[in-house]
């Protein structure tokens, strides 16, 4: 009698972690905030997968923030994650609030939306160095904090507007591609981040 009392405290408790990562994970499958992955640090639900459904759709060719989804999701995730109500500041709540508004006006949003901030979801070398210390770590470290980042960062030339297209030459928009990409492969995409790069030259 015991051995059944104890297989159904155990059934009771384990079944639902073994199926949690079994959920659909299209958008269509979602049907609240509720079940949204929720951002670590906080609890709350992420804005990550809207905001980069939002912004892949909205800001594309000249105004492409992202190679791709999934290197929008792993980006969002390493900002802070900001207030639901933030509009300034850097923070993905507020990328992902430039992104609504990017839906009338691509052109004029988009920048604000993406991984630079565009001065408005954050100065563009605190945007930059934020990701880089969540993003570039242990052997891939390109600076030992953010001040000496953010040194370094000023001095990218910075005619070159960002896009998700510019991989090369010597600017801050060639350093941030290959920063948004090391998301997921920091091995590669690291050592071309820093102020002597040999693909931002």
């Amino acid at each position: 009698m015991n051995k059944q009392l104890v297989l159904v405290l155990f059934g009771a408790f384990a079944l639902p972690g073994c199926f949690e990562d079994f959920t659909d994970p299209t958008p269509e499958a979602s049907s609240g905030a509720e079940e949204t992955a929720a951002d670590s640090t906080t609890g709350e639900p992420s804005v990550c997968p809207e905001y980069c459904q939002l912004v892949q759709g909205v800001c594309s060719a000249d105004f492409a923030q992202y190679t791709s989804t999934p290197v929008c999701e792993a980006v969002c995730e390493a900002f802070p994650p900001g207030d639901p109500e933030d509009q300034l500041g850097n923070s993905a709540a507020c990328r992902r609030f430039q992104a609504v508004q990017a839906q009338e006006m691509p052109s004029t949003f988009c920048g604000a939306s993406g991984p630079t901030g565009d001065g408005v979801c954050g100065a563009a070398c605190e945007s930059f160095c934020s990701l880089a210390t969540e993003l570039c770590t242990g052997d891939m470290e390109q600076w030992p904090d953010v001040p000496a980042c953010i040194t370094d960062c000023m001095q990218f030339p910075t005619e070159t507007m960002f896009n998700a297209s510019v991989t090369s030459g010597d600017s801050y928009a060639c350093r941030m591609y290959h920063l948004s990409v090391a998301s997921l492969d920091p091995g590669v995409h690291c050592p071309h981040i820093g102020l002597v790069s040999s693909m931002c030259l």
